[in-house]
């Protein structure tokens, strides 16, 4: 019959073709989605748009929605992940309830969040203080033990004035026993020294010796 139309029926035939090769991407890109979908990880999510190109990716948005709720998941995982750990870390600061335990807890809670910074610092601050009134305690302890056991005036003077970077926990005492013991000295240079007068008056042996001692 001559072939009349034999371009219209390869155009026919191309565009056909061109159908079914389409249609044939179309499966495949389904087909990898859906197993993307059964798999469900960010992984299987990142594979398909790795492999799409030549599929036509399809279905993009959708997988480019599924790995932003992955990640959203993912990233809020994290958290209350860390928000565990920072909490576990806190606790045993807590138990152990030492400077050295809240100084490590705040040196390494950078990695957890620090969710409790402000009572660890507070609480380190407390101990540290407390610690510091303790050993000035233990030392204004040893410094009135040593007056005690020198038991002179110098002894209890100097604790006098040296207590206030130790808090004079022994003021009252040291004041007390510095006035007893200057007292005894005062009473006994007075004995002495009336010895000593009456000796002279002996010595001389007279009316007016005598008179001047009385």
């Amino acid at each position: 019959d001559g072939c009349g139309h034999q371009a219209e029926a390869l155009a026919r035939l191309d565009d056909l073709d061109r159908q079914e090769a389409a249609r044939q991407r179309v499966q495949r890109d389904d087909a990898a989605y859906a197993q993307a979908r059964r798999e469900d990880t960010g992984d299987s999510y990142l594979a398909y748009l790795g492999a799409c190109a030549d599929n036509g990716c399809g279905h993009h948005v959708e997988v480019e929605q599924a790995l932003a709720r992955k990640l959203k998941s993912a990233t809020e995982q994290e958290k209350n992940r860390q928000a565990a750990l920072d909490e576990a870390l806190y606790t045993s600061a807590q138990r152990a309830n030492t400077e050295t335990a809240f100084r490590q807890y705040l040196n390494n809670c950078q990695a957890t969040g620090c969710g409790h910074r402000s009572e660890a610092s507070a609480k380190l601050a407390e101990l540290e203080q407390k610690a510091a009134a303790s050993h000035q305690a233990a030392l204004d302890e040893v410094l009135y033990t040593s007056a005690q056991r020198a038991n002179t005036e110098t002894a209890f003077r100097q604790y006098l004035n040296n207590c206030q970077a130790t808090g004079c926990g022994h003021r009252s005492e040291a004041s007390a026993k510095l006035a007893e013991l200057e007292q005894k000295a005062a009473a006994s240079h007075q004995a002495a020294l009336d010895e000593v007068l009456y000796t002279s008056a002996q010595r001389a042996n007279t009316e007016t010796a005598f008179r001047q001692y009385l």
